[in-house]
């Protein structure tokens, strides 16, 4: 009792796409491109009646794919991650306390990386060659949250005051990557950084 596990399987086919022409002949968009996302997810969560605790796990493994062309192969989709973690667990303690916390994982989403460079000497600028469509990564993104509340209970409402933690160790994670304007210098677009919220709110 209080206890629950599930395990699910999901697949998804996605199907007449808009992709650019494939050649000059063609219109510029067509209906051509296919996609297909698939997976697994794992979840389990604890919540014994008459206890004091709770407590949520849960797991995906997936691929979200897409293909424009067959000369290109298939390619992750912009915001596609491999994994996915999510743990959150809340104890109550006495006179209405509780302390809470949820801590997350997930791989970085891809990105198209500046595989080289030409200058346009009539324009003035350097022009970037780019890699494979999606064939690198930002670092796997992880943070951990926490938050402490005091909730008073009056006849027909309730006062709850909180304290909500973001990013508690500062883990900064890559989100992006900017280049120089001659691209030989590269700097990562970094995340938020620990964010403390102190709030009041009423329930009626």
């Amino acid at each position: 009792e209080g206890f629950r596990f599930g395990v699910e399987g999901f697949y998804k086919q996605l199907w007449n796409r808009v992709v650019a022409g494939r050649t000059s002949n063609d219109p510029a968009y067509t209906n051509d491109g296919i996609g297909r996302i698939y997976g697994l997810e794992l979840s389990a969560s604890i919540q014994p009646s008459g206890r004091k605790y709770f407590g949520y796990l849960s797991y995906t493994l997936m691929q979200s794919e897409r293909l424009d062309t067959k000369a290109q192969g298939w390619r992750p989709f912009d915001f596609d991650q491999t994994n996915i973690l999510t743990a959150s667990f809340v104890y109550r303690l006495p006179r209405n306390w509780e302390l809470g916390g949820t801590f997350r994982f997930a791989t970085g989403n891809p990105y198209t990386p500046v595989a080289g460079r030409v200058y346009n000497a009539t324009d003035r600028y350097y022009q970037p060659i780019f890699g494979l469509i999606n064939s690198a990564r930002n670092p796997n993104f992880n943070r951990l949250d926490f938050r402490v509340q005091k909730t008073w209970q009056f006849d027909a409402w309730k006062l709850v005051w909180y304290l909500d933690v973001q990013n508690v160790y500062n883990h900064r994670s890559q989100e992006a990557v900017f280049y120089n304007y001659d691209y030989t210098l590269r700097t990562p677009v970094k995340g938020l950084p620990l964010i403390p919220a102190l709030g009041i709110r009423g329930e009626f």
